[in-house]
């Protein structure tokens, strides 16, 4: 029904997961450097002065502190590549997915967490006092991660569900991605399945910004979040006709929109700079630059081609477990390093995140997934399977 053979793997997906992997990375890096703030640059006294700095600024802003924006990447990807199966022709299995899915987000998550003991055990911590650079200080390594380990950080860190996760905090995310995934996603089927091919799935999609948007506004979690996956999901019911219009585009107007996804990505953070209630105003946009981006990496060939590289396909096959790893490893490094060691901490904690994500993937990840193979066709019929989803 999508054009996509049951059972191919959508590489260029695999691509646009591990980029946005490598920007969460890069943003805890940033967070971890007083050079590199979260906010890149020191608050200005002028609105005016703040907002058209980052006008200008904000393609080193997707790359080096976009870590949400990057958690949305993965959010529109996995509501996309789960539904896509289920939207199929021919018979789905819920229990074999169900019992691949619990073993495949459930092992490794554990396994990052028994690393991040491991690490917290090996290399003692203690308190940064930041001396402030350019006007601005971080406190993300001491006060946003565990120093010393207690049983109550082990509970918390395990409970993906909860408010925080002391040894290994991207985990905030994976509580989301099982409450889709594992409760949601028959809803999400069921609601994009009567839309496949139909042009009032995109108001379904505008129905998401909005909820998302109020979400933001109010500051609940689960009416920002949870819509973002059935973007993906309804995006995966209009694959047919996305295909068939972006097919007729030229080369030129692909660029175009891709440019015009980024500035959307990052309009949140640029409003924020007159007023941070603005960001809540406009994460809508944000929401749908990310919808724009999975498609444009389906349908335009030379981005497809791009994210179907070597590089971009190896840090799509690590994604997941690099996300997993990385916050352990990076502030692991800066401990052993010394934290203001930081022009050294920076690339070797970098090359070390990679080298843990890629031996983190052979030695946990891909066992798991085996696992889940194996018990999934216990249970039933094997569901076809485009991708994995969650980098995140």
């Amino acid at each position: 029904m999508t054009g996509v053979a049951p059972g191919q793997r959508l590489g260029s997906l695999d691509g646009l997961r591990g980029v946005a992997a490598l920007v969460v990375v890069f943003h805890h890096l940033a967070l971890m450097t007083p050079w590199l703030p979260n906010s890149l640059w020191p608050q200005r006294d002028s609105a005016t002065i703040s907002v058209l700095w980052r006008g200008v600024t904000f393609p080193l802003h997707l790359v080096l502190s976009a870590g949400l924006e990057a958690v949305f990447v993965f959010f529109v990807l996995s509501g996309f590549v789960l539904a896509l199966p289920a939207l199929g022709a021919g018979r789905y299995s819920w229990p074999q997915y169900y019992v691949r899915r619990v073993l495949r987000l459930g092992l490794p998550v554990l396994g990052s967490i028994a690393l991040a003991v491991v690490l917290l055990l090996l290399v003692p911590r203690y308190p940064v006092d930041r001396v402030p650079v350019l006007g601005r200080t971080t406190d993300w390594l001491s006060n946003d991660n565990t120093i010393v380990l207690t049983p109550s950080d082990v509970l918390q860190t395990l409970n993906v569900f909860g408010p925080i996760q002391p040894l290994n905090n991207p985990l905030w995310s994976l509580g989301w991605e099982f409450l889709f995934s594992l409760l949601l996603l028959p809803l999400a089927v069921l609601i994009a399945r009567p839309l496949v091919g139909r042009r009032a799935a995109w108001l379904v999609i505008a129905g998401c910004l909005v909820v998302t948007t109020i979400g933001s506004v109010l500051g609940l979690g689960a009416a920002i979040y949870l819509p973002i996956f059935l973007v993906g999901s309804v995006l995966a019911a209009l694959l047919p006709r996305i295909t068939a219009v972006v097919g007729t585009w030229r080369t030129r107007s692909g660029v175009v929109f891709v440019i015009a996804a980024l500035v959307l990505l990052a309009l949140p953070w640029v409003a924020s700079g007159i007023d941070g209630r603005l960001y809540g105003l406009t994460v809508g946009a944000a929401i749908a630059a990310c919808g724009m981006l999975v498609v444009l990496a389906i349908v335009l060939p030379w981005l497809r081609s791009a994210l179907e590289s070597t590089v971009a396909r190896w840090l799509g096959r690590i994604s997941f477990s690099l996300y997993l790893v990385h916050v352990p490893v990076l502030v692991t490094t800066a401990y052993l390093l010394g934290p203001d060691n930081w022009p050294v901490v920076v690339p070797v904690a970098l090359i070390a995140s990679l080298g843990m994500g890629a031996l983190f993937w052979f030695v946990v990840e891909r066992p798991s997934h085996r696992l889940s193979r194996w018990a999934g066709n216990r249970v039933g019929k094997r569901p076809s399977e485009v991708t994995s989803a969650h980098p995140a």
